[in-house]
């Protein structure tokens, strides 16, 4: 019965937002907004059925989500062991915190340019654009689980003549599981910018590329299509993660 109503309240809200929309539209309102220079809700919905029988929609929809994948599984096979260390190593942490804190305030738009210049084609760029998206949520936050670890703990392991291995297999990866999944959450919402904002600029498929060439071409239905489009996918990528 709750779950029930959880949903109701959920479908409510999307329905209040579409109707608001549509009114706004409808009434031509150009005040603060110019809504009239939008499509419709209906129009655009309209537009969507039209889309889901083109495979080309669905084509810019794969690259973007193999972007995202592989920048994400990159961030955390590197990002995890670097974080452990640095969490077990003062040296190594100086000299991580370092460079992370140099280049992690950096908005991922800038980080576009530069990568173009060193990649030589689109492809690792982007892909790149999207691992730095998630492999400083990853580094921070498993670095900050690796800081909350009781000492007594890691003694304990030690006093009965366990190995860095032991220490690994069973305190490290059990206790900061959630630290890492923090950050690959948090990863996968950067993750998304990034690819999105890197295809805008550089790329020639997917969907950040698909909603910048519809505004480009008048398309207005379509940049609507690609903006919901970005924001069901990074929804069901952290619902399944």
């Amino acid at each position: 019965m709750r779950n029930f109503r959880i949903i109701i309240i959920r479908l409510s809200s999307i329905s209040i937002f579409l109707s608001a929309w549509h009114l706004l539209v409808y009434f031509n309102i150009k005040d603060p907004l110019y809504f009239n220079n939008i499509p419709s809700p209906i129009k655009v919905i309209d537009s969507w059925k039209d889309e889901l029988l083109n495979p080309i929609y669905f084509k810019n929809i794969s690259v973007s989500l193999y972007r995202v994948l592989t920048g994400i599984i990159l961030a955390i096979f590197i990002g995890f062991p670097l974080g452990v260390l640095a969490g077990i190593n003062k040296y190594i942490y100086n000299c991580v915190f370092a460079v992370t804190e140099i280049f992690r305030p950096i908005p991922l738009l800038a980080y576009v340019p530069i990568v173009a210049i060193l990649f030589h084609g689109v492809e690792g760029s982007i892909i790149f654009v999207t691992f730095i998206g998630a492999f400083f949520p990853i580094l921070v936050n498993v670095v900050e689980g690796m800081g909350k670890i009781p000492k007594r703990l890691v003694y304990i392991i030690e006093v009965n003549n366990g190995r860095f291995f032991d220490k690994l297999i069973k305190l490290y990866i059990p206790y900061i599981t959630s630290a890492l999944y923090t950050g690959t959450l948090v990863g996968v919402g950067a993750s998304w910018m990034g690819v999105i904002t890197a295809e805008t600029l550089s790329g020639t498929f997917g969907i950040g590329y698909y909603t910048w060439n519809a505004y480009q071409t008048f398309q207005y239905e379509k940049v609507f299509i690609g903006m919901f489009t970005i924001g069901i996918l990074g929804f069901f990528s952290s619902l399944i993660l």
